[in-house]
């Protein structure tokens, strides 16, 4: 075993036992190995909902809009994108159809417009001469939320692990995964749902699934039952 894979193994190892290492900077978090026949669900990785939050607040985007900064950040919901803003302590949140209409938000430095049009959103102060503004394109907004979240893998399947606790979008847990051809897939689960077992991959005769467990959300694996299985994801376009 190279030095990488051992550094892997070490590190889940860990994980599955409760010691916290805190971030690491490898691609993804790999969970135990486990039998592939087994009488029940096996807990395979647990992670902490803080440490998925903090992950994904990386990915946001900050721009200038009148005399102050904007923080740009997506959600997922279960139909659609959610725009999140933030400005210091102040934050606000819509699904992209409601910003079709524009929306206003008072933060501390000014009051802002925000709409989205042409697959961006845009941002502008109310007050003359309402410049300078930004233009944030959905798109790499999306692709940032991917690249920054916590990634775990199910080799071969990689996912980015999104929790929104209601505070602002949908209270929910994400899973989003990258195919061949780029395109970026969602398998979404409200919170309140996740209070039981959500089974969501199948691979070489072994499913996964994962439920809440108070702070943690906990990855479980257990043998394909004989009726099969079958995954429900959705496309972002």
């Amino acid at each position: 075993m190279g030095t990488g894979a051992a550094f892997l193994s070490l590190l889940m190892t860990a994980q599955t036992v409760g010691v916290d290492l805190g971030r690491m900077d490898s691609p993804a978090a790999v969970p135990a190995a486990v039998p592939l026949v087994q009488a029940a669900p096996q807990p395979v990785l647990r992670l902490a909902l803080a440490d998925i939050s903090r992950d994904q607040e990386r990915a946001a985007q900050w721009h200038p809009v009148g005399r102050g900064q904007v923080g740009f950040v997506l959600a997922l919901g279960p139909e659609d994108l959610w725009a999140k803003l933030r400005q210091g302590d102040a934050a606000a949140a819509w699904p992209l159809p409601r910003l079709e209409g524009g929306a206003d938000a008072d933060f501390p430095v000014e009051p802002y417009r925000f709409l989205y049009e042409n697959g961006n959103i845009r941002a502008l102060p109310l007050a003359e001469p309402q410049s300078p503004q930004a233009i944030v394109s959905v798109p790499s907004l999306l692709r940032g939320l991917y690249d920054a979240s916590l990634r775990v893998l199910f080799t071969p399947v990689e996912y980015s692990v999104l929790y929104e606790d209601g505070a602002l979008a949908p209270a929910s847990i994400t899973l989003l995964r990258e195919d061949r051809e780029g395109r970026l897939w969602a398998t979404y689960k409200p919170v309140a749902e996740l209070g039981k077992m959500h089974w969501f991959l199948a691979i070489d005769g072994v499913m996964f699934g994962m439920k809440l467990e108070g702070p943690e959300l906990v990855f479980y694996s257990q043998p394909v039952p004989a009726k099969g299985f079958q995954a429900r994801e959705r496309r972002l376009d």
